[in-house]
This record gives C-alpha cells, structure tokens and sequence, in this order.
C-alpha cells in the first residue's frame, strides 16, 4: 500500500515537474537567435531563426549539388552563381564532390509576378557531409542559397559552415529599392550590378522612376516622341529594359515601373504637348525642384493617350504593379486655366487635390483594364480613393497609418531616403509599425500652455518656426510640438514649473530638448540627429490669457493587428538630383543593407544598431565582390581629385568625412542643373563615414575605460596622423580647387588631433585641463562643427567625449 501511494505521489511529481518545464518555456521561450550565435553571424539581413544542431560542414572541399523534388533554368542559374561566390569566398576550386552534398527540396512553387503571392520561406540544416536547403518554393531557394553564401566562417586552414539549423521567412513580403533615373542618366549596367546587391540582401522590388520634368527614359513605340524629344538620347529601350526584367527575375525581383503623372510631366510634353494644361512649346527642364508643367485632367484625350500608354507598358512590364507618381502637383497651370477651371465647377469639384483625386480615379480604372494593381505616393490619399490601390507613404508615417486604418494598403519609404544621407543606423531605427511621436495624449482643459517657438540652427542661417502645446500639471505634464508640418508628441518629460526636458522620436530620430521658462519667455536647445538648434520662445496661450486657446492637434492611434498586416512592406529611395552613374552607388551601399534588414528580419531582431554595424563591414565586402563600386572607386575618385601626388593625405582627410545631410548641400551651388559636374570632394566621400563612427565609439569607450590599452593606442596612432596631414595637403589647396573647398575641415582636423593629444596625455596622467585649454577646445569644437564644400567633419562626437572631463 506505502509502496503504491509513493508510485502515485511520485507520478503527480513527475507531471508537476514535466507541466512546470513546459509552462517555463512557454513564460520564458528560447530567443530566436542565441546570443553566442548571433555574435558569430556575419549574415545580413539576420535569419527569423537559427541554432546550433548539428555537425560543421566543409566549405571549401568542393560538392554536389541535388534537386530531390523539382529543378528549372532559374535555379541552375542560381546554383551556378551560388558556385561562383562560394569559390571567391573560400578561395578554392569548387569541384564536384559527391562525398558532400547540397541537397535541394524544392516544392516547386514558381515565382509569381506579384510579390505579395511569394512564398519565400525556406529553411537550412547542417549535417556531417551534407547541407539540407527546404523551401516551398523556387524564391525560397534563392533566399537559402544567399544566405548559405554568407555563412562560412573561416577555421585554421579551411572554410567551414557552421553546424546551423535555419528557419528563415521575411517580416514584409515588399521590401524595395526605388532608383530615379530621370534627374541623371543612369544607365543599364549600372541597374544590374545593383539588381546582384538587392538580391544579396534578400530585396525582391526594383522601383524604377522612369519619367519627370528632366527626362522620360523609357522606349515607346507608340508614342515615339516621348523618348525621341524627351530623353537626350539617354532611355533604356525596350529590349533593353527586357533585358533588366529577365536579370531581376532570375534573383526573385520583381520591376515596378513609375510613370509619374500629372505633374512631374515636362519631358511628356516635349514631344506631346497636347496633353499639358498650358500651351507649348515645351523642353525638358534642368532645374531641380516642384515645377508648374502638369497634365490637363479634364480633356478625354489625354486618357486615351494614356489608356494607349500604359497598355503598352503593362505587356513590358509583367509585374503586377504599376506606379503612377501623384506626388508634388503644382496647381498654377490648372488654377490659370480658364477650361479646367469651368470644369471643376460643373463637376463640383472645389480644389486642385479633388481634381487630382478625379484624374487618379480614372488612370486607376485604366490600369485595372490592363491587368495592373495602380500604386501612388501618398498625395493620393484622398476620401474617394479606393482601397484596391497601394499609397506609397514618403512624407510622414502618418499618411501611412491613415492609408491602413481607412482599409487600404501601404508601403513605407519616410524614414528610408538614401538621399537624406542619414547613417545606416538612423534608418535602422525606422519601424513601419511604429509612428515617431505620434500624438495619442489626453489633453487638459484647465492646465495647459501654448508657445511660439524659433529654432536657430547653429553655425547656419537657417532658422525654423515651432509650436510647444504643454498639458497637466508639473508632475504629470505631457505636450506636443509642431514643426515642419508635422505634429510630435512627447510624454517622457522632466519639468518643474522651470526646466524643462523631454524627447521626443521623430522621423528624422530622436529629438532632445532642454529649456528653461521664465514669465512668458523661453530659452533652450534641441538637438536632432547631427543638427543642433538655438531655442527662443514667447507664451502665447494659457487659461489666464484672455481669448487664447489650445493648440488644436489630430490624436492618432496605434494600429490593431488587423491593421497591421495591410502594411505591406517598404522602399528605400534613391533621387539622382545630386548623384549620377559613378557616385550612385556610394549613396545606395552598404546603408540599403540595415534598411533590408528591417524589412526581412523579425523585427525582436532588429533593436540593435551595434550589432548591425559588426555585420555591416562584411556585407559591404561581399557587395564590393559582387561588383558595386561604393568602395572600389572611392580612392580612384579621390586620386583624380588630388593626383598622385596628394591622394594619400586626401583620403586620410576623406575618411573622417561625410556628406551633410539632407539637403544642406543645395546651398553650395549658385545654380544647380543636369548639367553641374559631380566630380568635387563631396562626391568622392560618402554618406556615412564608418572609420569615423569607429573613433567616435572607440573614444566613449576609453573615457569611460581608461585602462584599455588597445583602444588607446589605437586613438594616439589615428591623433598622430591626422595632426601633421594638414601641413601634407595644404600646397593642394592653392593648385586644386576642388581640394581647396575642405580647406577649413583639414585645418580644423589638424587642430583637433592636436589638442586630442593634450587631453589624451591628461587623461593618463589623471589631470584636469586649465579653463584656458577648455576654453580653446570649444572653440576649435565649434570651428570643426562648421560645413564646408559640402562636407562635414564627422569625428567631432569623438573629440566631445575626449575634451569632456569631470
């Protein structure tokens, strides 16, 4: 008896205990990449799933390749191109070797010219002497085999792959890269070459912006003029452009083509211009910027050019997409216009977003004729715009959270312009499901406060206009700010009735604001991304200021899972105002990989910008490998801007450089066009400058880690350099006057390092600098901050750290 009750008490222990394991692991699931993995990846974007199970596997030893279930062209030609890398990688001969095999099990599923319907799942397991790649379908594969490229690590004498087991699917099934080709000529082969990056990093959307006021770039037969007039010979013709399809599809992309209308219409009206609301004679323009040329909404004539068109287009293009543009309709041509006016009032249409809202509704109609799913930027959102077509959200992630909750469906790009010249991690900050700042506050009727605000920009004319709207009382205050059209809330905030401090997320990333009110004035500075602002501000409304009332604001709120899903994906995008065929890459690689990252990885995957910045350097390799020319032309640019003679203190210079941001640099141009040459310093440097990002991390952490030699040593050899590089380039500045234009950068470098040793030498002899020493280091600071030639000093972070002494 004793004996059965303990088989029962020990059985009730067991489930318990069993049941207890089980609920742990469902309170406490196993991350999807464990940390001890995920720092031995160099893979980008990162796998949904991987773990250590199973054996390594030789990559170097040669093997076979095996379709156990289906095969076709385009997975030969993928298995060849996989061969290829995998020999580069492991510098060795991959021959046949059955005694390791790569086994393919390809459900056969096709690739389908809708993104959407892809199912790109698949998965990868390790064994002893042989590698499993498993997907549904034929896009599956060529995602496996990518990352199966990315993978071998090498171990002593030989590559080897990692006993992985691979579970991988994309977070959005429409992840792109927008090109505009119109603004400067970019050619075939340079499309191509970034077709082979897009599909390293998993990217399955080319987005070509193929007409505008400065060229119409593709081939009609119909309308021969269209090109003829309108392309300065530089189009892609219509072979051509079956030649890009074809090489997109073979890596799962799929080409969506632009045809932006109404505006943006000047090259259509060279050759034609019947359609545009004003009367010709027209020539393609060579300015930048919104011009007045748009087309005349009101006249059948110009749908049935179109219907013709883009009935043209849709049997090129066999996507499933068709982009119409909106975006930027400058309505002088149609408000001067006595017909379209006459128009507008016998349809009731009272403003110029009506008649776009009546033009768009027809080409959609056209473009469902022919079989296609119409998409526009997001100007197209309007009350009568069907949910059948995709709003491409470029302003503000607002339009993008509208364009969802009214049950339609969106793509991402604000956050995402490669033009804006952000760093990698400013865009990996970027969630399409999340709205910086958005305002979803209680406001408060009794205690409340409106200001006027100036925001001076330092070393800069350049001033913007504000609104701060503050609610509550002071230990449970919340507010908004209005700048740049956009309204931003806030709720984390330090306030005392005096000081005030909040952040606040943005588009362009976190905003920090500290300030002090005193009556009805305010003073403080805010800070956003790089850019630092002076803040004034006046009282202009409170419950004891008679006839004033609270700032109005739109209270948004976050999307429901539902929601969610109709967001479909995004699109980084690359304008070619300021960049052509040689620099275009430079502004696409290898920042395009963190913003791939986020649109194929979990996005519990993607918090962290450290991590993605260790794997940065590889991919960035590989894309180099693959034959992008970010790198690769980088000192040639530099030696033909310097001659031989100077290339070397150039690039020294050139490294700790970066292009300013957004679109600062317009100011250096008295008169831009097609035709300005973009062969200066700005144009050789890039966007972001990792060896700068590298002092700059490697500086924080030795002030806050003294004893670390490497680190040390490593910002005393960089100091030493760059303290006598001025004095090496400075005969240049009197011969070259591309060079000359970063004079003031290179002095200013020269003086940093300087003083940087000053304060290194302090720092390890555990002394403080005299106010004297502080005084001039801020004013070298402030000096170095400044801009020149369009460039930017981009190591000043560092010297912060290095000069700031308890």
């Amino acid at each position: 008896m004793r004996k059965k009750w303990l088989l029962i008490i020990s059985s009730v222990v067991l489930v318990l205990v069993a049941g207890g394991i089980v609920l742990y692991y469902q309170m406490f699931p196993k991350p999807a990449i464990d940390d001890t993995v995920r720092a031995s990846l160099k893979v980008m974007p990162l796998p949904a799933k991987v773990r250590m199970s199973g054996s390594a596997v030789p990559a170097d030893m040669g093997l076979s390749v095996v379709f156990t279930d289906y095969s076709s062209p385009v997975l030969d030609r993928a298995v060849t191109r996989f061969r290829e890398r995998l020999e580069r990688i492991t510098e060795s001969k991959i021959q046949e070797n059955r005694a390791i095999r790569l086994e393919i099990q390809c459900g056969g599923e096709p690739i389908s010219p809708d993104p959407l319907k892809n199912n790109e799942r698949y998965s990868l397991r390790f064994k002893s002497d042989h590698i499993i790649l498993e997907a549904p379908g034929v896009e599956g594969v060529l995602h496996g085999l990518e990352t199966l490229s990315q993978l071998p690590v090498r171990e002593e004498e030989h590559y080897i792959w990692p006993g992985y087991k691979i579970e991988d699917a994309p977070r959005y099934a429409w992840r792109g890269l927008m090109i505009d080709v119109c603004r400067h000529w970019i050619p075939k082969a340079v499309i191509l070459r970034n077709l082979d990056g897009m599909a390293a990093l998993k990217l399955n959307v080319l987005h070509l912006h193929l007409t505008e006021y400065q060229g119409f770039r593709i081939e009609s037969k119909l309308y021969p003029k269209l090109q003829g007039m309108g392309s300065g010979g530089n189009y892609y013709s219509q072979d051509d452009m079956r030649e890009i399809i074809q090489y997109a599809s073979d890596r799962g992309i799929t080409v969506v083509p632009e045809f932006d209308i109404p505006g943006h219409s000047t090259s259509w009206f060279t050759g034609y211009p019947e359609l545009a609301s004003a009367p010709g004679p027209y020539v393609c323009d060579t300015v930048f910027g919104v011009l007045h040329p748009v087309m005349d909404p009101t006249k059948d004539s110009v749908y049935l050019f179109l219907d013709r068109f883009l009935g043209e287009m849709a049997g090129l293009f066999p996507g499933k997409y068709l982009h119409i543009g909106g975006d930027e309709v400058e309505p002088t041509q149609w408000e001067n216009n006595p017909d379209i006016q006459s128009f507008m009032k016998e349809n009731n249409i009272t403003d110029a977003h009506g008649l776009q809202a009546y033009f768009n509704h027809r080409i959609n109609e056209i473009a469902k004729k022919h079989g296609k799913v119409m998409v526009g930027w997001d100007e197209i959102l309007h009350p009568d715009l069907t949910s059948d077509v995709i709003v491409q959200s470029w302003r503000s992630q607002k339009s993008l959270f509208e364009a969802v909750q009214k049950g339609g469906r969106a793509i991402l790009s604000a956050g995402w312009y490669l033009d804006h010249k952000l760093p990698a991690g400013k865009h990996y900050q970027v969630d399409p499901e999340i709205l910086p700042g958005a305002v979803d506050i209680e406001p408060d009727s009794v205690n409340w406060q409106t200001w006027d605000l100036e925001l001076q920009m330092k070393a800069s004319e350049g001033k913007l206009s504000a609104k701060l709207a503050l609610f509550g009382t002071p230990e449970n205050v919340r507010g908004f700010m209005q700048i740049m059209g956009a309204t931003i809330g806030f709720k984390t905030v330090g306030f005392d009735g005096r000081k005030l401090d909040f952040t606040m997320d943005t588009d362009y990333g976190k905003a920090e604001f500290s300030g002090t009110l005193e009556s009805d004035s305010l003073t403080g500075k805010m800070s956003v991304s790089i850019m630092g602002f002076e803040v004034k501000g006046t009282k202009v409304g409170g419950p004891e200021m008679a006839g004033t009332r609270p700032v109005e604001f739109e209270k948004i709120r976050p999307l429901n899972e539902e929601e969610k899903t109709r967001i479909i994906g995004g699109e980084a995008c690359m304008w070619s105002e300021l960049v052509n065929a040689r620099t275009i890459d430079s502004r696409i690689w290898p920042r395009m990989a963190a913003i791939a990252e986020k649109l194929w990885s979990p996005a519990a995957l993607t918090t962290s910008a450290d991590d993605m910045y260790r794997r940065l350097p590889f991919i960035s390799a590989e894309l180099t490998a693959r034959g992008l020319t970010h790198d690769s032309d980088y000192p040639v640019f530099l030696a033909e801007i310097g001659g031989p003679e100077y290339a070397r203190p150039l690039k020294i210079l050139a490294d700790q450089l970066e292009e300013v941001k957004y679109y600062e640099r317009l100011g250096m141009y008295e008169n831009l066009t097609v035709y300005t040459p973009l062969n200066r310093v700005v144009d050789a440097v890039r966007p972001e400058s990792l060896p700068a990002r590298h002092f700059n991390q490697i500086t924080r952490e030795w002030v806050s880690e003294p004893e670390n030699n490497q680190h040390f040593q490593e910002i005393k050899g960089l100091l030493e350099k760059w303290k006598g590089n001025h004095a090496r380039l400075e005969p240049a500045f009197a011969m070259h006057p591309r060079i000359a234009e970063v004079a003031h950068l290179s002095e200013s470098l020269s003086f940093l390092a300087e003083a940087g040793l000053e304060a290194v030498d302090l720092r390890m002899n555990k002394e403080k600098p005299t106010s004297e020493q502080t005084e001039e280091w801020n004013r070298i600071i402030d000096k170095a901050s400044q801009h020149s030639g369009g460039c930017q000093l981009a190591v000043v972070d560092g010297f912060r750290s290095l000069f700031q002494f308890e």
